[in-house]
């Protein structure tokens, strides 16, 4: 009986541990978490500074929509205990700011991947959402005043940095040579289309 019980606990114990996600190449800060101080929606969103997250890996991916400001928060997350979360972050700052009779609230909703996270995690890394530049470095023409900004900031183990780029399905017609476009729009649409609320 007691063999039998052993024998349980360790197919048991092999079967539902989950492996820590593989990070591959990662492009980081090292001066990340003595310049970072967490953002004014930070705050609003009631989320911890990202220097302090016991995640082994987190990726918060902010969507900033202009003229009228619209914001909106997807997390990706993984630690050892409760393994891959993701979570929708959404406010009405943008009616709050124009209406002082409106009161500012902020959504919090839990997503769940199609089909898992894993494939996820996986299409993000082969968009290079680790290794991506700043949109700033790229070499291209034309500029595209309001549209949509995206900010990426990431944890991968020990290693952490933050990049934006915006506007990039626009900015790709215009500049077909730049490859980082392609994957500025696949990574904004594998978060947009591989999480559903769940």
């Amino acid at each position: 009986m007691r063999y039998l019980l052993i024998l349980l606990l360790s197919i048991s114990t092999k079967a539902f541990a989950q492996n820590p996600p593989d990070f591959g190449k990662v492009r980081a800060d090292t001066n990340f978490c003595t310049n970072y101080s967490p953002g004014w929606l930070d705050s609003i969103y009631n989320i911890p500074n990202i220097c302090n997250t016991v995640n082994q890996l987190e990726l918060r991916f902010w969507t900033v929509g202009l003229p009228m400001p619209n914001f909106e928060l997807i997390t990706l997350s993984y630690d050892s205990i409760s393994g891959w979360q993701a979570f929708k972050y959404t406010d009405n700052y943008s009616y709050a700011m124009y209406d002082t009779a409106v009161k500012q609230t902020v959504t919090k909703l839990k997503l769940k991947p199609a089909p898992d996270f894993e494939t996820l995690f996986d299409a993000l890394k082969r968009n290079d959402i680790f290794t991506l530049p700043n949109q700033r470095e790229l070499k291209f023409t034309d500029f595209v005043l309001d549209g949509t900004n995206y900010e990426v900031t990431f944890k991968a183990g020990d290693k952490f940095r933050t990049y934006t780029f915006y506007n990039p399905e626009i900015l790709l017609k215009r500049n077909r040579q730049v490859k980082e476009f392609k994957k500025y729009i696949r990574i904004a649409r594998l978060f947009y289309n591989s999480l559903t609320i769940e």
